[in-house]
């Protein structure tokens, strides 16, 4: 028996998590709570529940907090180590290439102080892991050095049978930047192609534009009957074209603790500054940008619409972003649908 793929455990301290790496990069996720870490990054990893075995508690933890769901047979047998007191099984996947970040997104919420549902995970970033471990909780890195630095095995402990070999990774990587909330210098997937100055030329209008552009964030009663109002039969009216909202929005905004966005999302689609064009698991994908202004800061709404093979173009979610996540999607002039006079 594989006690790691079959036994269930009853004992909710046992936690599981996933190392997801290309090789030179490792997946890692800002909690939204992240101060209570001093601003320590996490990977997605969380408790076993109740009749789960490590391997199943791994694969739905990353899958609450990232949208991904992993085959069994694609990862490795755990390594263990201990997690404030605990054992944490820590599995491994080598994918082949970078995931972009702007496609991840958390499904697991909870409640904070003020009685608002938040998501668990704020953003996330690729961090090289020979060179930025200092930004990872503490008691992560043991588990992490095990898969990329043999000589420093300590505090880890195979689980189970012996591990397969692992390929080589090279030690001297090529770093790129970004700048988080918490002003930490992180490896980003929006950031690791090299730009153009044509596009860096126009990601600096663009930006300007945006600052330039934003108004106050307008405030509306988060009530049926208000977002029956902005969106009348479901829909809106755009520059380009009608776009309707998708199924339960509304339940979505209110879960999200997104309540305030409510006429942003109308605004950012009706009188839009900006539309990206994206591709999004094979979807031709547009973002609805505009700017705004939130408690004296300026911020970016963005929504996410799709086209169907239908025709329709959807409205699937809308987020808060800062303007710099914004501006670091242009890759190409060819990306711009729509741009303000």
């Amino acid at each position: 028996m594989n006690i790691l793929r079959e036994t269930r455990y009853n004992d909710s301290s046992i936690r599981a998590g996933m190392i997801i790496t290309d090789g030179r990069y490792i997946l890692v996720e800002q909690p939204t709570n992240a101060i209570k870490n001093g601003w320590k990054l996490d990977i997605p990893k969380g408790h076993v529940q109740n009749g789960e075995s490590p391997l199943e508690g791994a694969i739905r933890e990353v899958w609450e907090e990232t949208n991904i769901k992993f085959e069994p047979w694609k990862l490795t047998r755990p390594i263990q180590i201990t997690c404030d007191g605990s054992p944490l099984y820590l599995f491994y996947v080598k994918l082949n290439g970078l995931i972009p970040v702007s496609l991840l997104s958390c499904v697991s919420t909870f409640i904070d102080k003020d009685g608002r549902r938040k998501p668990e995970v704020e953003a996330y970033y690729w961090l090289n892991p020979y060179t930025q471990l200092h930004l990872v909780q503490k008691r992560l890195i043991a588990g992490i050095r095990y898969y990329f630095n043999e000589n420093k095995r300590e505090g880890c402990q195979i689980a189970g049978n012996m591990m397969p070999k692992l390929p080589a990774f090279p030690l001297s990587l090529p770093m790129n930047h970004r700048d988080c909330p918490s002003k930490l210098l992180l490896s980003s997937m929006d950031e690791a192609e090299p730009i153009t100055p044509e596009v860096k030329k126009l990601r600096d209008k663009i930006r300007t534009l945006l600052n330039n552009t934003a108004v106050p964030l307008p405030i509306e009663p988060f009530t049926r009957k208000a977002y029956d109002k902005l969106f009348p039969e479901g829909q809106v009216e755009t520059p380009i074209g009608v776009v309707k909202l998708g199924e339960h929005q509304f339940e979505k905004l209110q879960t999200l603790g997104r309540e305030y966005l409510l006429g942003a999302v109308q605004q950012t689609l009706k009188y839009p500054t900006l539309i990206l064009v994206e591709e999004r698991n094979l979807k031709k994908t547009k973002l609805y940008i505009k700017s705004f202004i939130k408690k004296d800061k300026k911020k970016v709404v963005q929504s996410v619409v799709i086209d169907e093979a239908t025709g329709l173009s959807i409205s699937v979610s809308t987020h808060e972003r800062d303007l710099n996540n914004v501006v670091s999607k242009i890759k190409t002039p060819a990306q711009i649908a729509y741009i303000v006079d």
